[in-house]
C-alpha cells in the first residue's frame, strides 16, 4: 500500500473554543455544529456555529445553570428539531433549537451529572435514554415527564460504578 492508498486525516477548519468543550455534534441537514459545555465561571453552555466559506461563525449562544456534559439533538414527538442536554446537576434539559433563549422541558431525576444521553434520531421520537455519575440508567417519556425504566446500582453496594455510556437502537431501546 503506497501513501495515496493510506487513509488520511485531513483538516478542513481549526476552531478554538473559549469555554470547556464536552460534546460537539452536528445538526441534521445544516451545515451547523452545536457545542456544549462548561464556562470558567461553572455555568454551562450551547453554541450552535454554522459552517460558511471555510469559518465557523456562532449564530447562537446560550448560558445554562449548571455544565452540560452530553447532547443528542434529534425530531420530538411535537416535530420541533430538538436539542436534548444531560447536565452536571443530573436535569435533562431540551431547547427547540430555533429558539435557545430557555429550555422549554426540563426533569430531575438523577442524582449526579448525566455522563450520555441518547435517543431515537426519528421523527416524532418522545423516548430519552440517560446515563449517570449515580450508577443508574433512565428511560423518560417526555410526553408524560416520567421515568419510563430505572436500572439502579444495589442499595447496600460499597461501589456504585459510573454509568458512561447508553445507546438506542433503530426499533429496541
Amino acid at each position: 500500500m503506497d501513501a495515496q492508498n493510506k487513509p488520511q486525516i485531513i483538516e478542513h477548519i481549526n476552531h478554538s473554543f473559549d469555554n470547556t468543550v464536552y460534546d460537539v455534534k452536528w445538526v441534521d441537514k445544516k451545515s451547523s455544529l452545536i457545542s456544549v459545555g462548561e464556562r470558567l465561571d461553572k455555568k454551562g453552555y450551547i453554541s450552535i456555529y454554522n459552517l460558511n466559506k471555510g469559518k465557523f461563525t456562532c449564530i447562537s449562544n446560550s448560558k445554562t445553570d449548571n455544565g452540560i456534559k452530553t447532547i443528542i439533538p434529534f425530531y420530538s414527538y411535537s416535530g420541533a428539531y430538538t436539542i436534548a442536554c444531560g447536565a452536571f446537576d443530573g436535569s435533562i434539559l431540551l431547547y427547540d433549537i430555533n429558539n435557545m433563549s430557555k429550555e422549554y422541558y426540563s426533569i430531575k431525576k438523577h442524582t449526579k451529572l448525566i455522563n450520555k444521553i441518547d435517543c431515537k434520531n426519528s421523527k416524532n421520537n418522545n423516548i430519552i435514554v440517560t446515563g449517570s455519575r449515580d450508577g443508574s440508567v433512565k428511560v423518560f417519556d417526555i410526553r408524560t415527564n416520567n421515568e419510563a425504566l430505572s436500572l439502579e446500582p444495589p442499595k447496600d453496594s460499597p461501589y456504585i460504578p459510573d454509568c458512561w455510556c447508553v445507546s438506542t437502537g433503530w426499533k429496541y431501546y
